[in-house]
């Protein structure tokens, strides 16, 4: 049986049995279910997604602790880059699928890398291979897996495997998710204010309920569908003044209200995250590529709900709004340090950017290779199943004035991928690379 011996994902962490093959040879690069939280959220099985309790996080935390192996002494080398070779990978897999054998920390883990830099087709080996930082790994007190030295996430097999395949599929679908409140929900609030004028919080949760949650692109199933709704909604909770911000200087919109004038009631406002990228540097004959930029950015704008509870988005976003969403993108990265779940974004937006390149300039083609098991959906290779969130609480606030935030993530991964500039240097870091006299899946270079 090909199985996981543990599954991670920002926030979550599984502890339940493990799962076998099944007759068919199909099986999960994963285990089990996330009965636990570590970090603020969970999801049960009914896909309530919510803040976890201390103890939920303490059980969870406890378990996972007991699954921890070391990490193998190899991955202590130092280099610039580790590169990680998609057709030796694919057949490593292969080769573990057939055997039975269950797939090592380094395997889930992609070598270490911590964010995907470059793209390379080596068309004498037949190839494509991913290049970027990494190091050795360890897990930090919210079992986030991460770098050694630099405390940031690594980028996980199952979440590219999910990436290629969204972007392989027939008719590829907008890869977001969104949190927002219901019709009904809306309405009800209108009419308790036009009864009461109440603007008692617990009332008005009561009032707007759950609200509902949206993934789009990828199967809600996966843990990059969790990655998207955990930092939305961690997002959400800095915005509303619910989690501290973890950097200096970083006011919450809530913070920011409170010294406004401005007190429009039927305004709430929206902030979304999406790519940051500059054009790809590619050489001249494309078959190297560097993806460059930031990668995550926070936008902004208002929505106003009319008494039946439709809404209408007004096309515009309010300085305060504005000047918040500034504040996330500019401090991205020093948040991403201290939450990495946000680090888990840019690493799964980086994953459907390179996967649509992928397709987009046809380099399975170039290289002269086939990834079946990595990018085909019917591929007896299959990611991790959990609970899909469906609906999370309402999250409210107040300052001078009741707040009802909705957000979202939005990946426009094509049209990332649709801008490039020739820069020369890319081709001398790809000849380096693919000259490594390697045998291995992954190599430092």
């Amino acid at each position: 049986m090909l199985l996981r011996k543990y599954g991670f994902l920002a926030f979550f962490v599984a502890v339940a049995a493990t799962l076998s093959l099944t007759s068919t040879a199909r099986a999960q690069v994963g285990i089990g279910n996330y009965i636990g939280a570590v970090g603020g959220v969970s999801v049960n099985p009914d896909g309530v997604f919510s803040t976890a309790s201390k103890t939920e996080a303490s059980r969870a935390l406890s378990e996972f602790r007991k699954q921890i192996k070391d990490v193998p002494s190899e991955f202590n080398a130092k280099g610039e880059l580790r590169v990680v070779s998609l057709k030796r990978l694919e057949a490593a897999l292969a080769d573990a699928l057939e055997k039975g054998e269950t797939l090592p920390d380094e395997m889930l883990f992609l070598a270490g890398i911590q964010r995907i830099e470059y793209v390379f087709v080596d068309d004498q080996a037949h190839d494509i291979l991913l290049a970027g930082p990494g190091e050795a790994w360890t897990y930090d007190k919210e079992c986030n897996v991460v770098g050694v030295t630099t405390g940031r996430p690594v980028v996980h097999l199952e979440d590219l495997i999910v990436a290629l395949r969204a972007t392989f599929a027939e008719q590829p679908e907008a890869i977001t998710c969104s949190i927002d409140p219901t019709k009904e929900g809306v309405t009800r609030y209108h009419q308790l204010l036009a009864r009461s004028g109440k603007t008692d919080l617990g009332a008005i949760k009561r009032a707007l309920g759950m609200q509902v949650i949206t993934v789009t692109g990828v199967p809600a199933t996966t843990r990059l569908a969790r990655v998207l709704v955990s930092a939305d909604y961690q997002m959400k909770r800095l915005a509303m003044n619910l989690t501290p911000a973890p950097v200096k200087n970083m006011p919450s919109y809530m913070e920011m209200l409170a010294n406004s004038p401005d007190l429009q009631l039927e305004a709430m406002p929206r902030w979304w995250l999406s790519c940051n990228y500059e054009p790809f540097a590619r050489s001249e004959d494309g078959l190297a590529w560097r993806l460059r930029g930031p990668g995550v950015k926070a936008e902004t704008g208002e929505d106003i709900y009319a008494a039946d509870g439709s809404r209408i988005d007004n096309g515009t976003a309010s300085p305060l709004g504005q000047k918040w969403a500034d504040s996330m993108t500019r401090n991205y990265d020093a948040i991403s340090e201290k939450m990495p779940v946000f680090g888990e974004l840019r690493n799964v937006m980086d994953l459907c950017v390179i996967s649509a390149l992928i397709r987009r300039e046809n380099l399975l083609a170039k290289a002269g290779c086939e990834l079946p098991l990595l990018t085909q959906a019917s591929s007896p290779l299959q990611p991790t199943v959990f609970p899909a969130p469906k609906q999370t609480p309402t999250i409210v606030s107040t300052v001078k004035r009741v707040v009802q935030a909705s957000g979202g993530v939005q990946i426009d991964a094509f049209g990332v991928a649709a801008k490039a500039e020739t820069v020369a240097q890319v081709r001398e870091v790809r000849d380096g690379l693919v000259a490594a006299d390697s045998k291995k899946w992954w190599w430092t270079k």
